[in-house]
């Protein structure tokens, strides 16, 4: 990874470079790129990343390797180490970051469609509403014109009995059809006045 990404710099920082972007640069491997991240945040490692092998310690292919015992590496204050665990604590700042930014979105969207909900159940209601009193005044308007209908007739009957020709049939029958006219009439008072519209 380290001669990836030194690789990867070296072509990022070349003059006549026009791209900003360094993944580009990274040949599609993105711990080399999480790498760049982590430096960027913390420069002070940069220069155990860019190191390379000292001179003293380079081979030819025609030398042996000296016989003398390496000294054991620690692990604890290596460079190397510091550099994996640093990247290892972006990946997961990264991946933390991108689910809280999921679940805001997701949450957000909840609360959208809830909202829609609301609204649309409110238009339903206030449209439920608005029938219900067209209905009622179209019902009251109804009832008026049988009421006026009824009132004209009762003074009609009214005329009619008052009449000295009649003959005592056509007087029965006129007093019959008043008292139905009273009745309907009657029905169609507490209609008007009983409910409020």
């Amino acid at each position: 990874m380290n001669k990836t990404y030194k690789e990867a710099y070296s072509n990022f920082t070349r003059s006549g470079n026009n791209s900003s972007d360094f993944y580009e640069f990274c040949n599609g491997r993105k711990d080399v790129y999480y790498l760049r991240l982590l430096l960027h945040d913390k420069p002070q490692l940069h220069e155990t990343v860019k190191a390379g092998v000292p001179d003293s310690c380079a081979l030819t292919s025609n030398e042996e390797i000296p016989s003398a015992t390496p000294t054991p590496r620690k692990t604890k204050d290596s460079g190397y180490d510091s550099v994996v665990t640093a990247l290892n604590s972006l990946a997961d700042r990264e991946g933390k970051k991108r689910k809280m930014e999921i679940l805001i979105r997701e949450d957000a969207r909840k609360q959208k469609e809830e909202e829609r909900k609301d609204r649309e159940e409110e238009r339903k209601i206030r449209a439920e509403q608005r029938e219900e009193k067209d209905y009622a005044m179209k019902e009251k308007d109804y009832a008026m014109n049988e009421f006026e209908k009824i009132t004209d007739l009762l003074r009609k009957n009214r005329q009619d009995l008052s009449d000295p020709t009649l003959s005592l049939d056509e007087r029965e029958d006129l007093l019959c059809t008043q008292q139905l006219l009273m009745s309907q009439k009657k029905k169609l008072q507490q209609t008007l006045f009983s409910t409020n519209y």
